[in-house]
């Protein structure tokens, strides 16, 4: 990106600027309160819950279905609307969401079920208006919140802070199974009085998540420092102020009487532009950092896998990826507790040990992850990290167990459980970063709906799974999920060459701010933001020849 000549201040601390803003720190705070909500309802609780009273994984995937459907149904039109109104007029709205949808939630479990007047069948078709309460609140705050996020963080600082987010959420997850090993510490027995006050728990605590949506405010957002690397190579303000700045052009040559052509005139000469003296003193080019400079010029223009893929395909290809291991995701993620009760035969207690372990080690696993990066790249450490996952699912896939004489089967198939948990949910983080690093911001509205189609597709693909496993065994679900994995995988491989590390974008801008490229018209400086090792395509080094 080329820039007028200026002394540039010293670039924040890498990963420490997105905690300097209002935003950026309540998101965190958020983020934390609202997975401790989902820990205590939206996940094991409520899903064995409606195991109980239906006895099929087929409702269940019907009732978290339908919040996905209606989170679908609204995203994307919200996430439209908040490119044009703002974001925190929505976020408001979802407040106010939250609150309805928390009180019905408790009517439905204290009156419809607790007063023993109504069926099981009646408690579960009320439990389904909430998910779609449910799915409007999810629907009016999470494009609008992701967009204020990526305005609130600065380009090129972003994978730190998105990881520490991903973190908080992971470790809120934690405190759904630390209350339910509390509730079920005296009968450690799947029972229904005490999922509902697990579930009466969670009500409470979506309450202070709605609390916080009320104090995001747009004019917190950062400027152009989070604006997205295409809108910054495009259309730079630095253009105008050089054109304005730079001397008026030579008049031509007067005319000679000679057969051959005219010689052309050297225009960088100083003399011949006056500007001797000012020339004279500019500090003399690194030869070294010049042939860098010229090095990513000539890369600008390359194309992965045959000319099929630019920068121009980073967010389609990540959200594409995102999509595919979200649905993948969703059609087993809601059954595993269902499948340890049942098929493992696992008590409780111990249940809840396991979806305690999950959280813990993916926030500790993605912390890891994120310093991994910064030397290998996010999206080879995401590809490493989520082929890997998928292939433990194919293990656990392929394991037989027998109860009452597969014991060994089973501590097998926990352990790859949990690793497949911690390196499947720990890239998010990094994903995440990706896409809003290449998305302008008049535009992170509509592409963090996209967040919640994931949602969708994820909540969908589980009314899908809970039909799978039912018909063709969960075996045959883990290894359709895994395929969708190794195609989420097949999505970010062509990113690998295309998408900037942010370690060397760190490294190289200051020194690349100091290299001045001077020519008849005008004096440039030349930076090229989030360089991916070994020739980005989104390199655009000007000036140099």
């Amino acid at each position: 990106m080329c820039q007028p000549t200026h002394h540039a201040a010293p670039p924040a601390a890498h990963g420490k600027a997105g905690l300097q803003n209002k935003n950026a720190q309540l998101i965190l705070v958020y983020s934390f309160l609202l997975s401790v909500y989902s820990s205590l309802v939206s996940n094991t609780p409520l899903t064995v819950y409606i195991s109980m009273i239906t006895s099929t994984n087929t409702d269940v995937g019907i009732a978290t279905g339908i919040q996905g459907i209606v989170n679908l149904l609204i995203a994307l039109p919200v996430g439209a609307l908040a490119d044009v109104i703002g974001r925190e007029l929505l976020l408001r709205a979802a407040a106010v969401m939250a609150l309805i949808a928390a009180a019905y939630t408790a009517v439905c479990l204290l009156y419809i079920h607790g007063s023993g007047e109504f069926d099981n069948h009646t408690t579960y078709l009320s439990l389904c208006g909430a998910s779609a309460l449910w799915g409007l609140f999810m629907g009016l705050h999470a494009s609008p919140l992701e967009a204020l996020f990526g305005d609130s963080v600065a380009t090129g600082d972003r994978s730190q802070i998105y990881v520490w987010r991903s973190s908080l959420r992971t470790l809120g997850s934690v405190v759904g199974p630390l209350v339910s090993i509390f509730c079920f510490i005296t009968h450690n027995q799947w029972d229904l009085h005490e999922l509902t006050v697990i579930l009466l728990v969670g009500v409470g605590f979506a309450i202070p998540p709605a609390v916080c949506l009320f104090f995001f405010r747009d004019k917190n957002s950062l400027g152009d420092a989070s604006e997205g690397l295409h809108s910054r190579r495009a259309a730079s303000p630095a253009f105008p102020q050089a054109a304005a700045e730079a001397p008026p052009p030579q008049e031509p040559p007067p005319p000679h009487d000679s057969p051959l052509p005219p010689l052309q005139r050297e225009h960088s000469s100083p003399k011949r532009h006056g500007q001797g003296e000012e020339l004279a003193a500019a500090p003399p080019l690194d030869s070294a950092l010049v042939g860098s400079v010229q090095e990513e010029e000539r890369v600008a223009s390359c194309r992965m896998c045959g000319c099929l893929f630019t920068v121009d395909h980073v967010a389609p290809l990540v959200a594409l990826s995102d999509t595919l291991g979200f649905v993948g995701n969703g059609m087993t993620v809601k059954f595993f507790p269902v499948f340890f009760k049942d098929k493992l035969e696992l008590l409780p207690i111990t249940v809840n040990l396991i979806m305690l372990a999950g959280p813990i080690g993916i926030a500790a696993v993605a912390l890891l992850m994120q310093r991994v990066s910064l030397r290998l790249g996010r999206v080879p450490t995401a590809v490493l990290c989520k082929a890997t996952g998928a292939s433990m699912l194919v293990a656990i896939a392929c394991i037989r167990y027998v109860p009452q004489t597969g014991a060994a089967a089973k501590y097998a198939i926990v352990p790859l459980y949990l690793m497949r948990t911690w390196l499947i949910n720990c890239t998010s983080g990094l994903t995440k970063s990706v896409l809003n690093d290449y998305v302008p911001k008049r535009n992170r509205g509509k592409w963090n709906a996209l967040e919640s189609v994931n949602l969708f597709s994820w909540s969908g693909s589980a009314l899908l799974g809970g039909y799978l496993s039912t018909e063709i065994s969960y075996k045959n679900t883990f290894l359709i999920t895994s395929g969708m994995q190794f195609c989420s995988v097949a999505c970010l491989l062509p990113l690998i060459s295309l998408v900037a590390a942010e370690s060397q974008a760190h490294l190289r801008r200051p020194k690349l701010e100091q290299v001045v490229i001077s020519d008849a018209t005008s004096s440039t400086t030349c930076t090229s933001p989030l360089l991916a090792a070994g020739g980005s395509c989104e390199a655009r080094a000007c000036g140099a020849r």
